[in-house]
């Protein structure tokens, strides 16, 4: 089980200042907790790339917090051999008239 396995008493275990990586699974942190960490500078910074929410709400302290990086969930860089193979297959969906994969919605912001 890894919901909230990252919360207040596991981050006071660690080395001031610890930076946190997650590119895992959003529902590993606590995220009330590594805000709180954050601020007090127990935490000195996050790269995170996954949330309990997805898409990360507007209004999330993560956004505004100066020692949190967020990226776009992405958490490898795209392989030219693989991504060729997907567009081709993609261009064979659009001709036949069939659904496209991996599109990305962008009212959902992913």
């Amino acid at each position: 089980e890894t919901h909230h396995i990252i919360h207040r008493e596991t981050l006071s275990k660690c080395k001031p200042g610890v930076k946190l990586i997650n590119v895992g699974r959003g529902s590993a942190i606590q995220e009330d907790d590594l805000l709180e960490a954050l601020h007090s500078g127990m935490v000195g910074g996050a790269t995170l790339d996954v949330f309990q929410q997805e898409p990360l709400p507007r209004d999330h302290g993560f956004w505004n917090h100066p020692n949190v990086l967020i990226t776009p969930h992405i958490a490898a860089k795209t392989r030219a051999t693989t991504a060729s193979t997907v567009i081709a297959e993609n261009i064979q969906r659009a001709e036949r008239g069939e659904p496209l994969l991996y599109v990305v919605d962008r009212e959902a912001g992913y």
